[in-house]
């Protein structure tokens, strides 16, 4: 089933120009030790001391120091890696001055750990350290995504006409839209550090957090994650492309719910809040709904290659061993994909009804944190998970640690998804009973650990696919 991989409009002659998967693989790397190490054990400390009744202002500090890892060192740091590999052969150029790369990703990795480390130390004995190390978290940050976006920039206008690179142009207002964000969120995080407000109790002032979770979420993160899965799901799960008209129509209106969002962030107006909501909610509902179309279509072979075939009745044969050889190596990741968009559509559904109790009562019907960690450990996790299980070998040469744990992520990560999000969700009346509130303190503890056990298998099943041992490296498809 050659002719399923020509769905990537990669051309065979600029792939090899290509820099190699290892130019990518350390920040994919880091991302995954950044996650257990850093943003998934902090979840987990947060939420085992909700159940045990330990808290403080220590608890808040480590729960913004905790989505900031999350956001930008977990999920960023692997969607950048992904990226990095990926998009310049979707373009059809090569990654330029890939070298550089050697000195962001290791400024990077430093700013996220002085970020963590100083803001949890950030009021007491240790404040004015602490501060420094905030500061410069800050500074290091936006040295850091600037020279990212400077890379990609820099890249991208090397390619040919987009007209020739038709897959690239159908994401392109998404991308544009994945680099603004990016770097007005480094912007944005640069500016809270030089708030008085940040020293007072070590917590970021509200309206610049919600802005730079926001950006980080909704800005960089889901957009880049409905792009990226557009291209690579065709070409590597066997599907009918995404409609391409369809895909920059409503990435426009995403965009401009986005940007309707941030406006009402920084006015304080719940209105303009709850319309740029519609439009991302909206936006997202007709992207999801339009995957899971494709995904239902999965096992049938797609209608331009069957319109070419001499023997469909053959091909067809031929595209159902494929996809049993793929079960077999890779596991269930077409599984762990389903049920990221099955969390994502859940997101984007509370995002509608958030957005109804804004323009209507000037009030969130639901918790924001519902709608948020949907589109984290649901979406973006799972997708991660199961899109990384099928590219990251054909990147490398390299194979999974086990297929087996493709299943047990499957499993653990709905888990958490599942005990995040309901706990949250829970009425407040509910709650205020004793067996209530033990309903939602069970459900809200588990999930931090779980998350974690979901972030460990991740990265035990990756590893040996990201640094592969080269012995025993597979054929690597130019793509």
């Amino acid at each position: 089933m050659q002719l399923l991989h020509r769905n990537a409009d990669i051309s065979q002659a600029g792939a090899q120009t290509q820099s190699s998967f290892s130019v990518a693989a350390p920040l994919i790397g880091a991302a995954l030790v950044t996650g257990v190490s850093g943003g998934f054990l902090f979840a987990a400390i947060l939420t085992l001391s909700t159940l045990f009744h330990f808290s403080g202002v220590w608890w808040y500090r480590m729960a913004q120091a905790h989505g900031h890892l999350q956001l930008y060192g977990w999920a960023g740091l692997f969607v950048l890696g992904v990226a990095f590999h990926f998009l310049p052969r979707l373009r059809g150029a090569p990654l330029q001055k890939p070298e550089y790369l050697k000195t962001l990703v290791p400024i990077f990795i430093g700013s996220l750990f002085l970020r963590a480390v100083g803001q949890t130390f950030l009021s007491g004995t240790n404040a004015t350290v602490a501060s420094f190390m905030v500061i410069f978290s800050a500074i290091l940050e936006f040295a850091a995504i600037t020279g990212f976006i400077y890379l990609f920039g820099i890249s991208i206008v090397q390619g040919p006409q987009l007209s020739e690179k038709r897959a690239f142009a159908s994401i392109s207002i998404l991308l544009a839209g994945n680099a603004i964000a990016l770097e007005a969120a480094a912007i944005v995080n640069l500016a809270a550090v030089f708030q008085k407000d940040l020293y007072a109790n070590g917590i970021y002032p509200y309206t610049f957090d919600q802005v730079n979770v926001t950006l980080g979420l909704l800005g960089f993160l889901v957009p880049m994650a409905i792009a990226m899965s557009a291209q690579s799901l065709p070409m590597y799960a066997g599907l009918n492309a995404f409609p391409r008209k369809m895909m920059l129509v409503l990435s426009v209106i995403y965009e401009m719910g986005l940007l309707l969002e941030i406006i009402g962030l920084f006015q304080g107006n719940i209105s303009v809040q709850g319309w740029g909501y519609v439009c991302i909610g909206g936006s997202a509902i007709t992207f999801i709904g339009v995957f899971m179309q494709m995904m239902m279509q999965r096992g049938k072979t797609p209608q331009k290659i069957a319109n070419l075939a001499k023997d469909p009745v053959k091909l067809q044969a031929n595209y159902r061993n494929q996809l049993s050889r793929q079960k077999q190596s890779y596991g269930p990741f077409v599984g762990l994909v389903a049920s990221a968009y099955m969390w994502a559509l859940a997101g984007a559904v509370m995002t509608i009804i958030i957005a109804a109790g804004l323009i209507l009562q000037q009030t969130f019907w639901l918790p924001i944190d519902a709608a948020r960690h949907s589109f984290t450990m649901g979406f973006i996790a799972m997708l991660i998970g199961g899109i990384s299980a099928r590219m990251l070998p054909g990147f490398s040469g390299g194979m999974l640690r086990s297929s087996k744990n493709i299943t047990a992520m499957l499993i653990v990560g709905n888990l958490a998804a599942a005990t995040r999000v309901i706990a949250v969700l829970l009425p407040v009346a509910y709650i205020s009973s004793g067996f209530g509130y033990w309903v939602y303190a069970i459900m809200f503890g588990l999930a931090g650990p779980l998350g974690l056990t979901y972030a460990l298998l991740l990265l035990i099943n990756l590893w040996p696919a990201i640094f592969p041992n080269t012995k025993k490296l597979l054929p690597v498809r130019p793509a």
